[in-house]
């Protein structure tokens, strides 16, 4: 019977490609969207070796480790890490301390990785009995997790603002741009043949206005992406019949095979009453779109790791006012999603007798301390006390000095350690 191996990860494809992989080498597969379904079928059924993502949603890799190597079922059984977002040393050695047998940065070469997992079933052997951890080294888990998360949320949050602010220096760039005439400008007669081409087009695509001058558009076909090429022969052919059309975005492939993006407008050239050609000016909006793409890819990067975060996390001005909480925040204090907590003032879900920490907490950063890691109780919503874990960092939002405030409920703990005594 052959091994079988669970991979985990949130991506359809990735699990697509892995599986034919695997069963290409002779392994079952079988496979979970995310840690919390792993841990269920594996204790069903357990594999021969589990391969997951970390930033995955409900549970992640992180914590479907621990969880893991924690299972007298589970934990003689070798776990790799598979991950592109989790890619620092850093990363890695918290992987390792937490029982994991291999960490391995996405996308590896097919025959590597199957080198890495031979290695790892071949070296299969059991792992001594691990009890219940501490309460201290679960302080220490939570601690390292928050750190490399925040490490993460951190990037992310500046890389939105970096963006923001060059989108806002490309729109005057190209405004400037314009002004000096440093688009493309070119003309086309009624038979589609390119009668002039303004020098700029060299700097833009690579190509002298006297390599595409006289030529016809159909000849063109090179310089265009096919979708953007039957575009053009279109709104060619309705200029030149008198249509108005309006200003559209175009991809061009450079001399030098890059992808630039034009932002073209156009209109016909009339004389004695009828149409002898037109005349249209193409923008080099190319940067423009990377740092659009940019911003929506940090965006929903950092949309991805903040909601699919195992714990609550907030950003509160230094005020105490709630500007961002994710969903686990909201089911934490049972405010049914996100939004009506946002506005609010963290302080009217904090237990008395924790007002005068937490405020005293936020004193400190904005002192200018880095950190800090604590326990407060909090009230929720329909009024039933918790106590939380709670590891806040100063950071800049929005432009801001604010808190990014993890926490974690350890309710059920502290009263399963208090029976203990």
């Amino acid at each position: 019977m052959p091994e079988r191996i669970l991979i985990v990860d949130d991506h359809e494809e990735n699990i697509y490609l892995l599986r034919a992989l695997l069963e290409g080498n002779g392994y079952g597969v079988e496979s979970a969207f995310d840690g919390s379904e792993a841990l269920k079928k594996a204790r069903q059924a357990p594999p021969d070796m589990i391969v997951t993502d970390i930033l995955m949603p409900v549970m992640d890799g992180y914590t479907l480790c621990r969880e893991w190597k924690s299972d007298d079922l589970l934990k003689h059984i070798p776990l790799i890490f598979y991950t592109a977002t989790y890619t620092k040393p850093k990363d890695e050695e918290f992987a390792l301390s937490l029982g994991a047998d291999r960490f391995v940065i996405k996308p590896q070469e097919p025959h590597i990785l199957m080198k890495v997992f031979r290695e790892v079933l071949d070296r299969k052997r059991s792992l001594e009995q691990a009890g219940a951890r501490p309460l201290g080294e679960e302080m220490e888990f939570f601690r390292q997790y928050n750190e490399i998360l925040f490490e993460k949320l951190e990037k992310k949050i500046s890389d939105l603002e970096t963006a923001n602010k060059q989108l806002s220096l490309l729109e005057e760039k190209y405004r400037l741009s314009f002004e000096n005439v440093t688009d493309v400008i070119y003309m086309i007669d009624t038979d589609l043949n390119i009668l002039n081409m303004s020098p700029s087009v060299e700097k833009i695509l690579g190509y002298k206005p006297e390599e595409l001058i006289g030529r016809p558009v159909f000849d063109l076909k090179h310089i265009f992406l096919p979708e953007s090429y039957e575009k053009a022969v279109s709104d060619t052919e309705r200029i030149l019949a008198g249509q108005s059309i309006p200003t559209a975005i175009y991809r061009f492939l450079s001399k030098d095979g890059a992808v630039k993006y034009g932002d073209i407008s156009g209109s016909p050239v009339m004389h004695e009453g009828r149409i002898t050609s037109m005349i249209a000016v193409a923008r080099d909006i190319t940067d423009r779109k990377q740092a659009e793409e940019a911003s929506r890819e940090s965006g929903r990067m950092f949309r991805t790791l903040v909601e699919h975060s195992f714990d609550s996390t907030i950003i509160i001005n230094l005020e105490g006012t709630i500007l961002f909480a994710n969903n686990s925040a909201a089911r934490t204090i049972q405010a049914g999603d996100s939004h009506p907590l946002v506005g609010r003032n963290v302080m009217e879900f904090v237990a008395p007798e924790s007002r005068e920490d937490v405020l005293n907490d936020f004193q400190e950063l904005a002192k200018g301390h880095d950190s800090y890691l604590a326990e407060y109780s909090l009230i929720t919503e329909k009024g039933e006390r918790i106590r939380m874990e709670s590891v806040g960092k100063r950071i800049v939002y929005e432009g801001n000095t604010a808190v990014l405030a993890s926490m974690r409920d350890i309710t059920e703990r502290m009263r399963a350690a208090k029976e203990k005594e």
